[in-house]
């Protein structure tokens, strides 16, 4: 029956609360894979205003249930400020409890390595999205904990009045075989997610 392929719009009158059901026509866009769906959102929307009074008639009202491009936003925001605030509480946990020249060395290596991540993942056409940045925040624990374990034993020797140079190769050598394999296990257990099909 043609009631069934309708679609209508509901809006509460002002005064009396009674809802008004009108029609309406709904249109789904879809970005295709690999695009940026808040550039795109961004530029329907941008079309959109400017068909309006054209194409679009006056008398009609135009309302965006749905913006993915918002939410996508917002969602990868969230994420790159919580990688900003638990980098920056490593480095001042690093730096009240070690010393400031150990903070630094976090302070430089963190983002270094996390931009050569986004850049090695852009330069294979890779796209940004919310699990890859999950990803990226979940690596700073280990990362950090590898760094922490190195500089803490760096510091030990330091301590014990050896020269910087020294007190680098000796702490490092000292545990370069259990860092490599606690970043080893980390890694496997993350491994399986891989496989995982759709949005693990």
């Amino acid at each position: 029956r043609p009631e069934e392929h309708r679609a209508w719009h509901l809006v509460r009158i002002a005064g009396n609360g009674e809802i008004q059901r009108l029609p309406a026509v709904s249109i789904a866009l879809a970005k295709r894979q690999g695009a940026n769906a808040v550039q795109i959102a961004e530029a329907i929307l941008d079309q959109l205003q400017r068909v309006r009074g054209a194409v679009v008639p006056e008398g009609i009202a135009v309302t965006v249930t749905r913006d993915y491009g918002a939410t996508a936003n917002d969602k990868v925001n969230e994420l790159l400020f919580h990688l900003a605030l638990a980098t920056l509480s490593i480095v001042a946990l690093i730096t009240l409890t070690i010393g400031w020249r150990e903070g630094m060395v976090v302070f430089v290596v963190i983002p270094t390595t996390i931009l050569l991540t986004m850049f090695s993942a852009w330069a294979m056409g890779y796209t940004l999205t919310r699990s890859p940045l999950f990803g990226l925040v979940v690596s700073i624990g280990i990362l950090v904990d590898d760094a922490s374990v190195v500089i803490e034993n760096i510091h030990r020797h330091l301590e014990e009045g050896k020269t910087p140079v020294q007190a680098s190769l000796q702490g490092a050598r000292e545990i370069v075989g259990p860092v490599i394999s606690m970043t080893i296990t980390l890694a496997a257990v993350y491994a399986p997610i891989g496989f995982l099909g759709g949005l693990t």
